[in-house]
């Protein structure tokens, strides 16, 4: 996904030459993939001539999300706190992190009290 929302449309030849030198990915895995990019509506097929070209469907943005539910399901926390405090203990947050942490609190208690 990363090479398409980098520049898009790209052809399976484009695809598979820019991801060879970083997973050694083969034409057929390419396809595979983008094959199932496809089934789930994150790209899109385009014929041109002869040539199948690929888009992004999805941002990087709604990608991110999703993934981050995906995970959120699977792990369960009791609350979003208990969540966040997985990672803490890890990696300290920058102050920038830290003012953006602050700022969706605020937010989500406003949104609490309409």
């Amino acid at each position: 996904m990363e090479c398409l929302w980098q520049e898009a449309p790209q052809s399976v030849r484009q695809l598979t030459e820019k991801l060879q030198t970083e997973t050694s990915w083969k034409r057929h895995t390419v396809i595979s993939f983008l094959n199932r990019l496809e089934a789930k509506g994150a790209i899109k097929k385009c014929e041109d001539s002869d040539i199948y070209q690929y888009i992004p469907l999805i941002s990087k943005k709604e990608a991110s999300q999703a993934e981050a539910k995906t995970f959120y399901d699977k792990v369960k926390p009791n609350s979003l706190l208990q969540l966040i405090s997985y990672f803490s203990p890890e990696q300290a947050l920058s102050e920038e992190e830290q003012q953006a942490l602050l700022e969706l609190v605020e937010s989500l208690e406003e949104k609490g009290r309409k």
